[in-house]
């Protein structure tokens, strides 16, 4: 019970007072461990996440085995298959944690009674909507023309945060590049800030 109410105050810090509010009272928590997967590829996309601590993403698997990682999100940062949730379709994606996370999940059934008594609710799933929606335009946009090494670079720029907290395969799968590509890449820019960082060292000397 104190992690629960730990949990909802933490939510209520990062929203809006009129979302929580509206929400406060369906909202689940829950903890899952490392590469336990709370949605599966074939069936519906039934929960909202908000992920108050660690971090998860959405990926699927391609007809060869390969896994090509669509959605990251860590920390106060939400997570589903918006298309399967809000239409009852199979999803194309595995929701899966790469980290031990502590979240709050908000199910289908009980959000949708939750709008027919409170319609405002629509406008804070809007804000959550429009905030998936553009980190997917943001990381299509990253990907058009650009090379390996500006998308890994691209990639270190937008997630300081996460970077480091991610296995190699999941950020390569997230940039549609192999992992031997983003090793070698991170290779190249650790030697060139050293070879910069010593530089620095000698005109100060």
């Amino acid at each position: 019970m104190e992690n629960t109410r730990i949990q909802l105050e933490f939510f209520e810090k990062q929203t809006c007072k009129l979302g929580y509010e509206l929400i406060r009272d369906i909202l689940r928590p829950r903890k899952v461990a490392k590469k336990q997967v709370i949605a599966n590829e074939g069936s519906m996309c039934r929960s909202l996440i908000f992920i108050v601590k660690g971090a998860m993403r959405l990926y699927s698997i391609d007809d060869k085995g390969r896994q090509h990682t669509m959605y990251l999100a860590c920390d106060n940062q939400w997570i589903s298959d918006f298309e399967s949730f809000g239409t009852n379709l199979t999803s194309g994606f595995t929701i899966e944690a790469v980290e031990d996370c502590e979240l709050l999940i908000i199910s289908a059934d009980r959000l949708k009674a939750e709008l027919t008594r409170n319609p405002g609710l629509a406008h804070f799933l809007n804000d959550i909507y429009r905030e998936i929606t553009g980190e997917y335009q943001r990381r299509i946009l990253s990907l058009i023309g650009s090379s390996a090494e500006e998308r890994y670079e691209t990639f270190s720029r937008s997630y300081p945060h996460i970077i480091g907290r991610l296995p190699q395969t999941v950020i390569a799968s997230y940039l549609g590049l192999c992992p031997e590509t983003v090793s070698r890449i991170k290779n190249k820019l650790l030697t060139e800030n050293s070879v910069i960082s010593n530089r620095l060292k000698l005109i100060a000397c």
